[in-house]
Parts: structure tokens; sequence; C-alpha cells
């Protein structure tokens, strides 16, 4: 008995070390652009991940300067988060003006998306959006993206 205790007081710890990593291996945002790797400070943060408070996209699809950075339903999304997969809901890129198309899909709600030429800033974070469905929206949903101070710089946020 005293050594299946030992036993289990060693790997528990070698175990949560390993969990960690991995998860944070998983969180390693995508990267947007080619040579070697740059300062974050030098980058913008995309960030795609469900934002709480809103509801659950059932699907997501993003894609910047026509090439498909992320398409994922909630199912697969919500075990990437808890570290079962190694599909990241970030990314960094480079600074400066980028087609963006991205569409969200809630699971009882419409879908929304929106289109546009976004001038990305180094060293902001910036948030895609879904929402819709809650008090009052039962039939209409929106999608944007807004920066780290709260700008809508695409799409259109609902009223």
């Amino acid at each position: 008995m005293r050594s299946w205790i030992q036993m289990a007081l060693i790997w528990f710890p070698i175990s949560a070390l390993i969990g960690c990593n991995f998860i944070q291996a998983a969180q390693k945002p995508i990267k947007l652009y080619e040579g070697d790797e740059r300062p974050k400070e030098k980058l913008a943060l995309l960030n795609f991940c469900v934002v709480l408070g809103r509801p659950f996209p059932g699907t997501v699809t993003l894609k910047v300067d026509e090439e498909d950075v992320w398409m994922e339903t909630y199912f697969q999304a919500s075990h990437t988060a808890r570290g079962l997969g190694a599909l990241s809901c970030k990314a960094r890129i480079l600074p400066g003006e980028h087609k963006v198309y991205y569409a969200a899909t809630g699971s009882k709600c419409p879908g929304s998306s929106f289109e546009g030429v976004v001038n990305f800033m180094a060293g902001k974070t910036y948030y895609f959006i879904f929402d819709g469905c809650g008090w009052g929206t039962a039939d209409r949903s929106s999608a944007w993206l807004e920066d780290e101070d709260g700008n809508v710089v695409a799409g259109k946020e609902l009223d």
C-alpha cells in the first residue's frame, strides 16, 4: 500500500506538468506570416476564441487574405479547450492591411458573417465576436471584429 501511495505522489506531479505543457502547446497562436519568429510586440494577435458571456457558435470559419485559418464546430472546439486537440483559436499576423472573412452560426441562431479589409496594428489584440439569440434577439445575430479598446473595426455589432 505504501509503495502505491509513493508511486502516485511521484506520477501525479509529472502528469500535471505534461498536461499543462500539452494545453499550452495547443494554445500557441497560429503563425500567419512567413519567415522566422518575431517578437509579439511587432505582430497583431487575432483572438477568435469564444468570449465569455456570448453565445457559443455552432460553427466558426475564419479566412485571412483568402487563406483558410480556422473552421471549427463547437463540439471540436470544446475538446480543444480541454486540451484534447492541438488547434489554437489565436493567430499572430504582420501589421498592415489584410482581407478578413469571418462567419459564425449559433446552434439555435441564424448565422452571421462579415468580410472586409482591416488595418491591423502591431502590439494590439483583435477579438472576433458572434452575438445574438439573447433576450429579444431570438431571430437575429451579428458578427464583428473589435480591437482591445472595444472599437469595432469590421462587421456590425448587434443593435
